[in-house]
């Protein structure tokens, strides 16, 4: 089998970082793989993650049909146009499995249209999506963050286009499920740690905590609130210092400041930093905050680096979150209140060994489920199914197009009978759209 692995290779893309295991996971079960970079023109020439494979670039690429030479393509899809542009750009036109890493495309389907010249297609796209009247007069760069755009975040549109779909965690698969044509799977996301990390310090209910947020800073993470539990407790104000660990723009680092300083909490933000800073950063903290709210990824590489770490990991009981195991996180409920936050973070102050013992059984379950062998297995079936699928996927859309022209729709008892004749000749004795 020949896949082509379409991805952005940046050096500051997670998504990037995962590609590169699951390939090198692909090729030890003899698979034959090009990475075909999906980024914009523009960041293509910054650093960028090593690789002994093939790479493509898609940008400046002027006919996707020698994309065909692939047996299969995989397109992971983000939220981050710049990083993402292309795989839209040819999944569109040459359908794959996409590999679904945000529940939220909603700027990269935007941008796209934009870029495209469409940004006035957009709204009946979205309507035609999700039904007459969606799509409210919003400021398109407002639309990645809040809670309100999560009643149309595009996934549906992109899965009805593609040849299969995978989901990273249970929170979204019924998105896929309804709209995909072709099979669905739910694989965990697999992810690794930026670099060799030591367990986690001994420590004396008399130390400082320290606690520390990973990734781009943005109203989501809810750094403010966590500040807000941690000033509102002299306990806690006294007791613990907070980082915030990853990019964070001036408008924000001067907000969070002013805040931290007035609460009295030690706060300490270091802006982007490399895969090694990272690493030492985690290394040097005793407990990992992941809350976010809304949930916009499909799956969360910081709190599996968080629990692969063995730091004990504070996160919302919603979304993807939701399905890591009770007893190795300390979950407070989404719409917690700071007494919620403070309860968690004074039990990890007042119990060291406790907290030692939770971390170290958290990372011996996330090394077995999120491994990159494991992903690379599952990938593989589904990828043989999606294959099986293909002729079919094919003839449907080639019909339903003719159909269309005759001003027949999807229910019209007509394409109904079309459709049950063309599952019975391609796909006897079950249905495309399944849970694999």
């Amino acid at each position: 089998m020949k896949i082509g692995w379409a991805t952005p290779l940046h050096h500051s893309s997670a998504i990037g970082q995962f590609s590169i295991g699951v390939t090198q996971a692909l090729v030890q079960r003899g698979v034959e793989i090009d990475l075909i970079r999906t980024e914009r023109a523009s960041v293509l020439g910054e650093a960028h993650l090593p690789s002994e494979l093939k790479i493509v670039n898609l940008a400046g690429m002027s006919d996707y049909r020698r994309l065909r030479e692939y047996d299969v393509l995989a397109y992971n899809i983000g939220n981050n146009f710049d990083f993402h542009y292309y795989a839209l750009d040819a999944a569109m036109q040459i359908p794959g499995i996409c590999i679904f890493h945000d529940v939220l495309i909603f700027n990269l389907f935007y941008s796209w249209m934009v870029e495209r010249g469409e940004e006035d297609r957009a709204a009946s796209v979205i309507n035609d999506t999700y039904g007459s009247g969606t799509y409210p007069p919003l400021k398109p760069e407002h639309c990645h963050v809040t809670a309100a755009v999560a009643n149309y975040s595009m996934l549906e549109w992109l899965a009805a286009r593609a040849l299969a779909a995978v989901a990273h965690g249970r929170h979204y698969l019924p998105r896929l499920l309804s709209s995909c044509a072709g099979p669905v799977r739910q694989i965990p996301l697999a992810y690794n740690l930026p670099a060799r990390i030591g367990p986690l310090r001994a420590r004396t209910s008399a130390d400082t905590l320290r606690l520390t947020t990973i990734g781009h800073v943005n109203e989501n993470k809810l750094a403010a609130e966590i500040i807000l539990a941690l000033g509102r407790s002299p306990h806690l104000r006294q007791r613990c210092a907070y980082r915030l660990v990853g990019g964070i723009s001036d408008a924000m680092r001067s907000s969070l400041g002013r805040l931290a300083e007035r609460t009295g909490v030690c706060l300490h933000m270091t802006g982007p930093l490399t895969r090694s800073a990272l690493a030492a950063e985690i290394d040097s903290a005793d407990a990992l905050l992941c809350l976010r709210r809304p949930v916009l990824e499909g799956a969360s590489a910081s709190a599996i680096e968080a629990m692969l770490s063995g730091r004990p990991t504070i996160v919302l009981d919603h979304g993807f979150y939701q399905e890591l195991p009770d007893e190795l996180t300390l979950k407070i409920p989404a719409d917690f209140k700071p007494y919620d936050l403070e309860r968690q973070i004074s039990w990890l102050l007042d119990n060291p060994e406790p907290s030692r013992i939770l971390g170290a059984r958290a990372a011996l379950w996330a090394k077995d489920t999120f491994s990159f062998q494991r992903y690379a297995d599952a990938f593989l079936t589904l990828a043989e199914k999606a294959l099986e699928a293909a002729p079919l996927l094919r003839l449907g859309t080639q019909l339903g197009q003719e159909l269309s022209a005759l001003g027949a729709g999807p229910d019209d008892p007509a394409a109904v009978r079309i459709a049950q004749m063309a599952t019975t000749l391609f796909c006897p004795g079950g249905h495309l759209c399944r849970q694999i």
